[in-house]
C-alpha cells in the first residue's frame, strides 16, 4: 500500500493566518520559495521541553485548508499516487543537501515492505566523514496507521531521546489523540495531549489541545468547525482556556461560489466582548474553476485596506504558469512580485524563476530547478540566486523534491540537492494482502472513477461514493467476492463539482478515500 508518509508543513502568503502582514514580511515570503518558509518533518528535531504547547496545531484544520486553497499547491492537493499496474513505487532512499552556512547533510530512509516510512536519519559532513545529527522511528498498525514516532539526537557516540509522539485512531481511521512527550532524566515526561472529534462526513469538527503541568492534564486551546451539506468549511472557531472556562480567541468564516470555489474569507479577533475584524480575503476564478484572483485587504479605523493583490494565469493543462504581486503603498498598486513556473515530467516543477521590482523593471532574484528521471523522481534539485548578471549558488533556498510520479514532496533548504530512489512493489494480492490497497484513479475525475483493490477472503464487500456530508450517491458494487485483485467503474459523469469520499467495505474493515469530481 501506497502510503503518504511525508508531512509538508508550508505557509502560504496565500492566507492571513499572519493577520497584519508587513510589506517585509510579504517580500520574505515570496523571495524564499513557492509558498514560504517550508521545512521537511525530516529535518526536524522535535525537542518539545517542559510545558510549552505546540503551538502549530493550534487551529491546524483551518490552516491545512487555507493551504489547500493556494494555487501553489493546487497540483500537489489534486494527485495521489497509485503507482503502476503492477504496484510499483519509488521512496527516497538517500538526498544529499549542500548549503552556504552550514554543513552539508545527508538524509538516509529505511521503509518496511509495504512502504512505509521506519526510520531517517540526518547526518552532517564533517572534514568528509558522515557523522550523525537526528534519527526518527516510526512505527504503525496493521492497517497503515502511524502508531508512534520517536525523534533522537546523536551525542557522545549514542543515539538519546529526544521526543515521543503517540497516536490512536478509530475504525474508520481517523486519527483520535495524538500524545506528545519529551525526554528527560531518563523518562518520558508528558508534554502536549490532543484529540478530535468528527461528523460522519469524516470530517474533524473539534480540536481540544491539553498540556501536561502539575501532574495533571490542563486544557490550552480549542477548535470549533462547522461544515456546510457539502462539505465546505463554513466557520473555525478558536479557543482559549481562561480562569477555568473557554474563551473566544479567533474566528474564521468563509463563503463560496455556486461551484464551491472559496471567495470570502474572514478573519476576526475577540475584543472586549466583540469580535473585531482584523484581515479579509477575497478571490476570483476562470471557467476550469482556477483562482484568477487574490485581494488581501486589512480593517482599520471602520473600514477595509487594501494590503496586497495576486494574479495567477495557467496553462494549457492548468497548471499555474504565472503569477503577480501587487502592495498598496500611497493609495496605489504597486509591483512586487513576479513568479513563473514550468513543469516536466507528470507535472513536476522543472523551473521556478522569481523576480522582484525594481526601477519600473521586473529583475531577476531567485530560480529553482530540478531535474526529473522518467518515473517523476527529482534526481537533482539547484537554488540560484541573481547577483550581477548570471545566476549564482552563494545562497540557501527551499528545495522542494517531488518523486513517485511527482506525486509526493520532501522539502530541503540549501542550494544543492542529490535524491536517489528505491522501488517497491506494493499492493499486489497475496496471502497477507489486505484491501487497503484500495486506489482511485484517475483523482480529481470527470467521467469515470477507476478503482482498484484487493481482498483476502471470499466475503461480503461493498464500494459506494458519499457526498461529505454522508449522502450515499453511487454504488460500485454490493455483494460476495473472492480473495483477490478487483476493478470497478463508477460513472461520475452525473455528479456535481466538488469532493466526495468513496467507502469500501471489505475483509471486515472499512476504508475510506477522498475524490474530486471536476467538469
Amino acid at each position: 500500500m501506497k502510503t503518504q508518509f511525508t508531512i509538508n508543513k508550508k505557509k502560504s502568503f496565500d492566507t492571513f493566518d499572519g493577520k497584519m502582514l508587513i510589506l517585509s514580511g510579504l517580500i520574505l515570503l515570496f523571495m524564499f520559495g513557492m509558498s514560504g518558509f517550508s521545512f521537511s518533518q525530516n529535518s526536524i528535531n522535535y525537542n518539545l521541553g517542559n510545558t510549552t504547547p505546540r503551538k502549530h496545531t493550534y487551529l491546524k484544520i483551518n490552516s491545512d485548508f487555507l493551504q489547500k486553497n493556494n494555487p501553489l499547491n493546487y497540483q500537489n492537493n489534486l494527485k495521489e499516487s497509485t503507482g503502476r499496474e503492477d504496484g510499483l513505487i519509488f521512496l527516497m532512499d538517500t538526498i544529499y543537501v549542500h548549503s552556504v552556512s552550514s554543513p552539508s547533510k545527508r538524509y538516509v530512509y529505511t521503509y518496511s515492505n509495504q512502504g512505509y516510512l521506519l526510520t531517517s536519519l540526518m547526518q552532517d559532513d564533517d572534514n568528509g566523514s558522515w557523522v550523525n545529527s537526528t534519527k526518527e522511528e516510526l512505527t504503525y498498525d496493521e492497517a497503515g496507521n502511524n502508531l508512534s514516532s520517536i525523534w533522537k539526537f546523536w551525542d557522545e557516540n549514542a543515539w538519546v531521546n529526544s521526543s515521543r509522539s503517540t497516536y490512536t485512531y478509530s475504525a474508520d481511521h481517523s486519527m483520535l489523540s495524538a500524545l506528545y512527550e519529551y525526554w528527560d532524566d531518563d523518562v518520558w515526561k508528558y508534554n502536549q495531549m490532543d484529540t478530535y472529534s468528527y461528523n460522519t462526513g469524516g470530517q474533524v469538527v473539534s480540536h481540544v489541545v491539553q498540556v501536561w503541568s502539575d501532574g495533571n492534564w490542563n486544557n490550552y486551546s480549542k477548535d470549533i468547525y462547522v461544515y456546510d451539506d457539502l462539505g465546505n468549511l463554513l466557520t473555525s472557531l478558536g479557543e482559549m482556556w481562561q480562569t477555568g472556562v473557554w474563551r473566544e480567541d479567533q474566528r474564521y468564516t468563509y463563503t463560496y461560489n455556486e461551484y464551491n470555489n472559496l471567495i470570502t474569507s474572514l478573519f476576526e479577533q475577540w475584543q472586549d466582548g466583540l469580535w473585531v475584524s482584523v484581515s479579509r480575503d477575497s478571490s476570483e476564478y476562470n471557467a476550469a474553476n482556477k483562482k484568477t484572483y487574490w485581494l488581501s485587504q486589512i480593517w482599520n479605523d471602520s473600514v477595509w485596506i487594501n494590503q496586497s493583490n495576486t494574479v495567477y494565469t495557467y496553462n494549457e493543462l492548468d497548471y499555474l504558469q504565472t503569477l503577480t504581486n501587487q502592495t498598496w503603498q500611497n493609495d496605489s498598486w504597486q509591483n512586487n512580485l513576479y513568479k513563473t513556473f514550468t513543469y516536466g515530467i507528470y507535472g513536476g516543477i522543472e523551473t521556478t524563476v522569481t523576480s522582484s521590482w525594481s526601477d519600473n523593471d521586473w529583475v531577476n532574484w531567485s530560480m529553482n530547478q530540478y531535474v526529473y528521471d522518467d518515473y517523476g523522481n527529482a534526481l537533482f534539485g539547484n537554488y540560484f540566486f541573481w547577483e550581477g548578471n548570471g545566476w549564482t549558488q552563494n545562497q540557501e533556498g527551499p528545495l522542494e523534491m517531488y518523486y513517485d510520479y511527482c506525486t509526493t514532496i520532501n522539502d530541503y533548504f540549501g542550494y544543492f540537492a542529490e535524491a536517489h530512489y528505491v522501488s517497491m512493489m506494493v499492493g499486489i494480492a497475496d496471502i497477507n494482502a489486505s484491501f487497503e490497497s484500495m486506489v482511485c484513479y484517475p483523482n480529481p475525475a470527470k467521467d469515470v472513477v477507476n478503482i482498484k483493490f484487493n481482498t483476502v477472503n471470499h466475503n461480503f464487500c461493498n464500494v459506494s461514493l458519499f457526498t461529505l456530508s454522508g449522502q450515499k450517491v453511487k454504488t460500485a458494487y454490493n455483494g460476495q467476492l473472492n480473495a483477490g485483485i478487483h476493478y470497478f467503474k463508477i460513472n461520475s459523469a452525473d455528479l456535481a463539482q466538488g469532493i466526495y469520499v468513496l467507502k469500501l467495505f471489505a475483509d471486515n474493515k472499512l476504508k475510506t478515500s477522498k475524490l474530486e469530481i471536476i467538469k
